[in-house]
């Protein structure tokens, strides 16, 4: 009779979320990419969200990471930029296909860094094609046909800071969570937020912004950071499984984002917010403006910045996107 074989125990892994619960990005897209992994590791592992923002702050997350604290983060790079802003530009891929970007070696330049900077392993992008878009408290002007921000102080993350001045405006930096107290003590006068309208509706924007561009600036994306020895100590099914959870949860999603938007969008509209839809050319002028100002506030200086244009560079074409620099 053949011995019967004790069952492997999963593979526990904590996460900790950059994002509260009660949000779309958490309980919806996070939580789907959770559920991918553990399925496709076959009872491999088991990987659960312990924390979020309230636990640890999010600018020390990655560090919490690395001491193994927690096992793997979903965050966005900005949170820590002061390890390298070149993760941002993914911002500004165009919302090309993980495939593309790894393929053009974006994703490899960003293993390299994070490895060396401060030896945790970047697994790849939530590339949930979330635009960034301009909330506001108070118009500079009336004329709702251009993207006027001068003299407003809007909160964002330090990459949005070329394309804001361009625009009239200046960038105060700040978490997101003070921005509700920021507009009410007349700190700020809006916000730049990703996330597409399904953010500002969860965290009650509407409450205090009277105005939103309707003009996508970028598709951003998350970042999921897992602790390199952690990384290391997968068999190929676990690694495998957590990648692949990772790029195909994204993608089974994307169908449904699109009917999700336009419902935030609707509810933003029905709480009074006014929506600003510029003509088409504006849209094209403020959009190619967004890139052309803020990819080389990213790169120049940054000694790895010019492997990461070229594999922009490569990434553009491969998507049909003009961009000028």
């Amino acid at each position: 009779m053949a011995p019967t074989m004790a069952p492997v125990e999963a593979k526990e892994i904590k996460l900790i979320g950059a994002w509260p619960q009660g949000i779309t990005i958490t309980d919806w897209q996070e939580a789907a990419m959770i559920a991918k992994m553990n399925e496709l590791s076959a009872g491999s592992l088991d990987i659960g969200r312990v924390a979020g923002p309230a636990e640890v702050h999010q600018a020390e997350q990655a560090e919490a990471v690395r001491q193994n604290i927690y096992q793997m983060v979903h965050t966005a790079s900005a949170y820590f930029r002061e390890l390298t802003q070149l993760p941002n530009v993914e911002a500004w891929v165009g919302g090309a296909p993980v495939a593309t970007r790894e393929s053009c070696g974006l994703e490899d330049i960003f293993r390299e860094i994070y490895d060396e900077s401060i030896g945790i392993y970047y697994l790849g992008p939530s590339a949930y094609r979330s635009s960034a878009h301009i909330y506001l408290s108070e118009l500079a002007n009336e004329d709702r046909s251009t993207v006027d921000l001068t003299g407003l102080k809007l909160r964002g993350h330090a990459l949005y800071q070329g394309g804001t001045e361009a625009l009239g405006g200046s960038i105060v930096n700040m978490p997101s969570s003070d921005v509700y107290t920021g507009v009410q003590r007349g700190v700020i006068e809006g916000s730049i937020a990703g996330g597409d309208w399904m953010y500002a509706r969860d965290v009650k924007w509407d409450e205090i912004m009277n105005f939103v561009y309707n003009v996508n600036l970028d598709n951003e994306s998350g970042h999921v950071y897992v602790n390199k020895s952690t990384w290391l100590g997968m068999t190929k099914q676990q690694q495998d499984a957590m990648y692949n959870g990772l790029v195909v949860t994204f993608e089974e999603l994307e169908p449904e984002l699109a009917a999700r938007k336009a419902e935030a969008l609707a509810t933003l509209e029905e709480r009074g917010v006014e929506v600003i839809t510029p003509p088409d050319a504006e849209i094209a002028r403020v959009q190619g403006l967004w890139l052309e100002k803020n990819v080389p506030s990213v790169l120049t200086g940054d000694p790895d910045g010019p492997r990461v244009l070229t594999a922009l560079q490569c990434i553009w074409k491969e998507v049909g996107l003009v961009v000028n620099l």
